[in-house]
């Protein structure tokens, strides 16, 4: 019984774990774009800008859909 409750500790702190590093790539991921963003901004790239904004919209966007896990 006592083999049963740790390995079931075990496996819930592995799915976590797992998900926690999927999140933490996409996050990783959504900031170097919004990085690239700013640099374009900063350069007045409007049009590179606004390419590099919608790569940022659909990484953000990837990074929420992984953290669904972690909503009560």
């Amino acid at each position: 019984m006592k083999r049963r409750i740790i390995l079931a500790i075990l496996v819930i702190f592995a799915v976590f774990a797992f998900f926690g590093l999927i999140s933490a790539f996409s996050l990783k991921k959504a900031y170097t774009s919004s990085q690239k963003v700013i640099g374009a901004a900063k350069l007045q790239d409007l049009d590179a800008a606004k390419a590099y904004l919608h790569d940022a919209k659909r990484d953000f966007k990837a990074a929420k859909t992984s953290l669904i896990v972690f909503t009560p």
